[in-house]
């Protein structure tokens, strides 16, 4: 995932990609926007001022395009942080098993976990108005170690103080030093044509505007979005392996802080 910040109009601009070696494991497209204050770069824009935020965002626009000879379904989910790993908070946080997750202090109950939610593992998330997340990485003592786990999904069925259990054996297990456990919850399917947006007769496929998106006859044109508050996240998977690269999708969405 990476962000490109339009501060004149306290603007994100989100971008992932999916290929061959993400298999369905879901990426983060648009992360955290945490509320705080940003001054504008002098340089570029004189005579701005400075931006403000309270903490969220609105998802406005976006696209969805593929460099793949096959057409391809994605599903795109909405999803909260409920833990985020801390000293003071869960203490060591971990894949204890390939089918739990432990902390050594707090309680996943207290954080609102419950049998039947659905869980993905991602690392830190952005931690100013201006910051950058790792969604790939969990972070200990400055050094980033890829995660094996992030974007899997599982299906809680089993929550205890220390202890959350999922269905099967879908995780592998490490340390979750600085990251985020988030429950989630599929808010569309799509559909992705082969080649889409990278072919003169086929279009790329709106981010925001789907026949199956929630509300979305109800609404005008103009109204349609994703609202999502400091620690909400949109996250996107593609149901099956994408063709050896170059083949890709490829991600896009705008959203307005405020």
């Amino acid at each position: 995932m990476s962000v490109q910040g339009n501060l004149t109009c306290a603007n994100r601009i989100w971008e992932t990609s999916i290929t061959a070696t993400t298999t369905t494991r879901a990426k983060m497209l648009v992360d955290h926007a945490p509320g705080g204050l940003t001054l504008p770069d002098a340089a570029s824009f004189p005579g701005d001022m400075p931006q403000v935020t309270r903490g969220g965002q609105r998802v406005i626009g976006g696209n969805i395009s593929s460099t793949d000879g096959t057409s391809r379904d994605v599903l795109i989910y909405r999803g909260s942080t409920l833990t985020t790993q801390s000293t003071g908070a869960t203490g060591a946080l971990a894949v204890a098993t390939t089918s739990t997750i432990t902390r050594a202090i707090g309680d996943f109950h207290g954080d609102g976990w419950t049998i039947g939610d659905a869980i993905m593992i991602f690392g830190p998330a952005p931690s100013t108005f201006g910051g950058f997340g790792a969604p790939d990485y969990s972070l200990s003592a400055g050094t980033y170690t890829a995660l094996s786990s992030v974007g899997v999904l599982g299906v809680l069925t089993g929550v205890a103080a220390l202890t959350l259990t999922v269905n099967g054996t879908p995780l592998t297990a490490e340390s979750l030093a600085g990251c985020r456990l988030i429950r989630v919850a599929q808010s569309q399917r799509q559909t992705v044509a082969s080649n889409s947006g990278n072919a003169a007769a086929t279009a790329d496929v709106l981010l925001i505007g789907g026949s199956n998106e929630l509300d979305i006859n109800n609404l005008l044109a103009a109204d349609r979005g994703i609202s999502l508050g400091a620690s909400d996240v949109l996250v996107v998977a593609s149901t099956g392996t994408i063709s050896a690269l170059p083949a890709q999708l490829n991600f896009n969405a705008l959203s307005v802080l405020f």
